[in-house]
Order: C-alpha cells, then sequence, then structure tokens
C-alpha cells in the first residue's frame, strides 16, 4: 500500500493573499464592464442613497470568498512533484511534475516579509499564467522548492549532484540596471495607451457619452466666455495625464527596483523589486522565442525592451514572462551576444506588399465624406505601408530564424530554428503569378510570419529548417 499522501495548509496570513487575489479577480471583471457601471450610475442616480449597502455586501462577500478559499486550499511536496488541492464549489487537485515545469517564481510581498513567507509561483508548458500559487511557504523551503524544480529539468543527467544555488555560484553573465533606467521603464510602457482605451470604453455606451456631453456643456457655459472654459478643461486633461504618467513611472519603478540578471551556466535569473520583490528563474533549454520592443517613446530615448518566451508565451497577458524592462543599445549588444543571437543583417521582402489593404480605406472615405477624401486616404495609406515596409524584414542563417516589423515603433523577434513546430507555404492567386510566397513558421512560444518571399528563397528556408528540426535531438521543451 502507498504511504498517505501529507497534506499541508498555508499559515494564517496567507489570508491576506486570497484577499488581494479575490479583489483583484473583481477589480478585472469590474474594469471590463466599466462602461455598464457608468451607465447604471448614471441612470440610476435616483438611487444613490444604497450605494453603501451595495458597496457594503460587495465587501461581505470577498470576505467569505477569501475565507473559503483558504479554507479548501491545501498542498503537498513530493520527492518528484507538488501536488495542490483548491476550489470552493468545484474542488479541483492539481499534480505538476517538477520536469514539466518551465519556470518558477518566488515573491516576496511586503506583508509577507516580517514572517520571512514567500509565494510560490509555478508555470508549466502551454499554461497561461501561474498554473500554481503556493502562499506563505517559509522562504527558505520556497528557495529549495525552486532549486529541486530547476535541478529536475536539466536535461543531463549526471548533473544531479551540483550543490550550489544560482544566487551563490558565480556567474558567467551579469547585467544590473541603475535607478535613471528604471525610471524611464514607465515612460516607455506608453501608459497613454491605457487612457485612450479607457476612454473609447466609457464612450462606446450612449448614455454615457450625452452625460459627458451635456456636463462638459454646462461647464463651459459656467464661465464668462467659452474659450476660457475650454482652455481650463484642457489644463485639467494635461494634469490628469501628467498624473498617470507619474503614477506609470512610479508603478514600474517598484516592480523593477535593483534589477539584477543573472546567468550561471544554463540557469537565468533575476531578481527585482521594491515592495514586492520577485525572483524568476528558467533554464535556457525551454527559450522558444527572444524578442526585442520599441515603441514610439522608447525609439525617442534610444531604449528597448526585451522578453524571453517559453512554451505557452504566445498570449501578449500571459503573466510570469521573463523580461528585461529596459536596455540601451550597449546593454542590448551584451545581452543578444550572452545569448548567441546573431547580427542580423535584415532582407526585404517583396514590393509587392505595399499596395495591400489601401483599396477599401480609399473606397470608403469617398463614399462616407466625399470623392476628394478617396484619393488623400490612398495616398496616406501608401505612405504608411511604404514606411512599414521599409521596416519589414527577415534574417535566417541555419540557425536563428528572425523578423522585424513595425510602423512608428519596431519590434525584432528571433526564434532557434531547430525549435519549429510546424511550417506552413502561403502563396496568394497573385502571389503565385508574380512568382513569390510566404512563410509562417511556428513555435511553442508564438509564430513568425515572413511575406512576399522569392518562391525559390521560400523553398530553400521551408527546406533547410524541416532537415534542422528532424536532425534535432536537444531537449527544448
Amino acid at each position: 500500500m502507498s504511504p498517505a499522501i501529507a497534506w499541508q495548509r498555508l499559515p494564517v496570513i496567507a489570508l491576506i493573499f486570497f484577499f488581494l487575489s479575490s479583489l483583484r479577480l473583481t477589480a478585472k471583471h469590474a474594469y471590463n464592464a466599466l462602461p455598464a457601471f457608468v451607465a447604471i450610475f448614471v441612470g440610476l442616480r435616483s438611487m444613490l442613497q444604497y450605494w453603501p449597502y451595495a458597496l457594503l455586501a460587495l465587501i461581505i462577500i470577498l470576505l467569505i470568498t477569501t475565507v473559503l478559499r483558504y479554507r479548501r486550499f491545501s498542498f503537498a511536496l513530493e520527492p518528484e512533484r507538488i501536488r495542490v488541492r483548491e476550489g470552493v464549489f468545484s474542488r479541483v487537485e492539481l499534480n505538476l511534475d517538477y520536469e514539466r515545469i518551465q519556470q518558477a517564481d518566488i515573491r516576496k510581498p511586503i506583508w509577507f516579509k516580517p514572517f520571512n513567507l514567500a509565494i510560490l509561483q509555478l508555470q508549466s508548458a502551454g499554461s497561461k499564467g501561474s498554473e500554481v500559487k503556493v502562499a506563505g511557504l517559509p522562504v527558505q523551503l520556497a528557495e529549495q522548492l525552486q532549486y529541486d524544480i530547476l535541478q529536475a529539468t536539466k536535461a543531463v543527467a549526471d548533473e544531479s549532484g551540483e550543490a550550489a544555488a544560482i544566487g551563490n555560484a558565480s556567474a558567467d553573465f551579469e547585467l544590473q540596471l541603475p535607478h535613471t533606467e528604471i525610471l524611464r521603464v514607465g515612460l516607455i510602457q506608453n501608459a497613454l495607451i491605457v487612457a485612450g482605451v479607457l476612454l473609447a470604453l466609457l464612450f462606446s455606451n450612449q448614455v454615457v457619452s450625452t452625460f459627458v456631453v451635456e456636463w462638459v456643456e454646462s461647464f463651459v457655459e459656467g464661465y464668462a466666455s467659452a474659450w476660457q472654459g475650454v482652455m481650463i478643461l484642457i489644463g485639467f486633461g494635461v494634469a490628469a495625464l501628467m498624473v498617470l504618467m507619474f503614477a506609470a513611472v512610479l508603478f514600474y519603478f517598484n516592480q523593477y527596483y535593483r534589477y539584477h540578471l543573472r546567468r550561471v551556466g544554463d540557469r537565468v535569473a533575476y531578481t527585482a523589486g521594491l515592495i514586492t520583490h520577485l525572483s524568476r528563474s528558467f533554464r535556457m533549454p525551454k527559450l522558444q522565442l527572444v524578442e526585442f520592443r520599441q515603441g514610439v517613446v522608447a525609439r525617442l530615448l534610444r531604449r528597448s525592451q526585451m522578453r524571453i518566451l517559453q512554451a505557452g508565451g504566445i498570449s501578449d497577458k500571459a503573466e510570469g514572462r521573463f523580461t528585461v524592462p529596459v536596455l540601451n543599445t550597449h546593454n542590448k549588444v551584451l545581452v543578444s551576444n550572452d545569448l548567441k543571437l546573431p547580427t542580423a543583417k535584415w532582407q526585404r521582402v517583396g514590393g509587392w506588399i505595399i499596395p495591400r489593404y489601401w483599396l477599401i480605406p480609399s473606397l470608403a472615405a469617398g463614399w462616407l465624406v466625399d470623392l476628394w477624401a478617396a484619393p488623400i486616404v490612398f495616398v496616406v495609406m501608401l505612405l504608411l505601408r511604404w514606411l512599414w515596409w521599409r521596416n519589414l524584414g527577415w534574417y535566417f542563417d541555419g540557425n536563428w530564424i528572425a523578423v522585424r516589423q513595425g510602423l512608428f515603433g519596431c519590434s525584432e523577434r528571433f526564434a532557434p530554428a531547430a525549435k519549429m513546430q510546424r511550417i506552413t507555404l502561403l502563396s496568394g492567386p497573385i502571389q503565385r503569378r508574380l512568382g513569390f510566397c510566404g512563410l509562417k513558421i511556428y513555435t511553442a512560444g508564438g509564430a513568425l510570419t515572413l511575406p512576399w518571399l522569392r518562391k525559390a528563397t521560400a523553398d530553400k528556408i521551408y527546406a533547410q529548417m524541416l532537415t534542422l528540426t528532424a536532425n534535432n535531438n536537444k531537449r527544448w521543451m
């Protein structure tokens, strides 16, 4: 008979984690339903005296949910796996083998630090977000589990006797970001896009948009001149955007404070955080795709961001991405060299891709606005497409396949060619007639598209990648 599983419960202090988790989930759903809430607020203004009772009911529900989630959560540690039981109404038991885990994080929030406790977050291949979160573990136990998990994913069996953890071993590569660089992260994250999306959501509701228009008209009429009222409104708007930018800078400064990246052998880890300290690590064999991103602000500051995607990293919202938040030109070269990324000599695709997507917008402008709008839209669309085409490029050296694209910003994606999962030839009737073809390459971390290649070039890359993948015997997941 197999021995009984020793299920363990979390300490009482973990109630804070479950409450904040419930609060975060509630806020997420409330954000998605924000236009509906505003519409209800505007339409039911006569019932505002009942809002305190509704808020009190929500708090009570959150507290009850927190206690139930805490009581229903338990975990068990075994030599080769971790077991987790959770769920309030639907009981779920998850068994996660260490060798399946591709990333192990240790988070130390401020409310756990006085008790020397931490949150262990585990992500397996194919999961979107942290598949397992065990809150309230002693820091020493969490670090030991993180080390054991990394050891279990090693490709070479005789390394099992290695005794030094990554935090104590001599690093083969290190990168530390000064405070001046961290302060730039909030600027290059384009927080103004969040404000634009929020305004778009609000004004998508007819009741809300009507209420706002009426309020603005009433506000402007309260001043001696309409011009004075408009200028004051603009001032309020600029001040609100400045506050938003300042909040973004503080948020990311707290998140990436004292960012320290280290590589020991094939183990990579970084530590960062001011209020909440994070230790994130993974093994290089699990790397599926490397991406460098530059938005408009980042290009002006001559900075970029890097993400290392693993299996399941296709979703941009996936939690647990391994990130270098800001890189200047020098640091980008250092990191690229350590990852053994090639110096890409970008090749352009066929220029026939430029006129694509110009006809329908031009005809729509001529029909909806006026005939003179059609040629203007036509010229603008062709100019934008030409600028986009100039930034579009591809590179393949037999080991790495890469794509660069962007209009005002820029994105460069590098994938190990041997880790390709699927490759597709794309050719429409016009492309076949002109002797062109496209390639779409699928990896566990995302897809790369090489459009409008010469047919002979596409066939050559297609054959080389199939051969390279078939002959690859290295561990890659």
